[in-house]
């Protein structure tokens, strides 16, 4: 099915599966769910939430085109969760930015983002759990305060940045990691052994 880029009003929830060929932007307003599950996404655009939520299970996501720096941009709003979800940037934006709510990515794989970070996280909370984040040109993930993010049983590979390829914040106070695996480039570290207790 091909449709134009389209906005989910306030209060209203749009649901996407099967196949999707989206030609321009998705805006979801403030109370606004944007719900994908179990569908195969060809985009040429970028979603913007302000306000709303974004939830995408048992997707195939493929940008095409961006015409923003990040696929998904979150300036207000609760919160964007992908479950089981591959989203392959194809090196033409990052993946996620995201100012506002909570950040839940889980048994997932982000992947080739170009020009920004694969995932900028400054949100109240971010939780990553059995997900790969891959070839990231300008690095992988990067947070910032007042961010509390949990990284568990996750592969970062291939991030390129002079520092933080991989993982890259001010601060590690608020950041509990477990079980992660890192090829290529690292951490910045500002606190080697905070880092250590709080990465075992």
């Amino acid at each position: 099915q091909t449709r134009k880029g389209f906005t989910v009003h306030t209060g209203e929830t749009i649901y996407l599966h099967g196949k999707q060929i989206i030609d321009g932007d998705i805006l979801v307003e403030t109370g606004a769910t944007l719900w994908c599950e179990e569908a195969e996404i060809t985009m040429d655009g970028a979603i913007r939430v302000q306000g709303g939520r974004v939830h995408f299970q048992n997707c195939e996501i493929c940008v095409e085109n961006c015409s923003q720096k990040y696929f998904i941009t979150m300036t207000a709003g609760s919160s964007i969760m992908l479950t089981a979800t591959v989203l392959d940037c194809q090196s033409l934006c990052g993946a996620i930015y995201q100012q506002k709510g909570s950040l839940l990515v889980k048994d997932s794989r982000l992947c080739r983002s170009a020009r920004v970070p694969l995932v900028h996280f400054a949100g109240e909370y971010a939780e990553f759990q059995n997900t790969g984040l891959q070839n990231g040109l300008e690095g992988l993930l990067v947070f910032e305060d007042p961010a509390k993010v949990y990284i568990h049983n996750c592969r970062f590979v291939n991030g390129t940045r002079d520092y933080g390829g991989a993982i890259y914040s001010e601060t590690f106070g608020s950041v509990r990691m477990q079980n992660i695996w890192v090829q290529q480039y690292i951490f910045k570290i500002t606190d080697v052994n905070r880092l250590y207790r709080d990465a075992k």
